[in-house]
């Protein structure tokens, strides 16, 4: 669904911000239900999807920096930390990208 700005909305004080919402393209309810509380916050900014890394299909061997599989890290049964992250990253080097002033703001869609 999309995600437009109100014309007398809250602005978030902020100058040209990019309003971006991390959410996997398979989780449609989630999208909805999202959509659905941002329209009661009642925005100015129109915000943007962007797709969400499924960090069960990341392969193990691309999760740790360290060049192997850490089975004793704390994280190491949850897959969705290191594709949060990726996604996050994704998102700050393509606003700078297209905006190197632009201020950045991200939702996550289970908000």
């Amino acid at each position: 669904p999309d995600l437009k700005g109100v014309s007398d909305g809250w602005n978030f004080g902020l100058a040209d911000p990019q309003v971006f919402v991390l959410s996997m393209p398979s989780r449609v309810t989630r999208r909805q239900r999202f959509k659905q509380q941002l329209e009661t916050l009642c925005l100015s900014a129109d915000l943007n999807w962007a797709p969400a890394l499924d960090g069960a299909q990341i392969p193990p061997e691309l999760r740790w920096m360290n060049g192997f599989v850490d089975t004793k890290a704390w994280d190491y049964p949850r897959p969705g930390n290191w594709a949060c992250y990726a996604s996050h990253l994704a998102i700050l080097r393509q606003a700078h990208a297209t905006c190197p002033n632009c201020d950045v703001v991200v939702f996550e869609d289970d908000i």
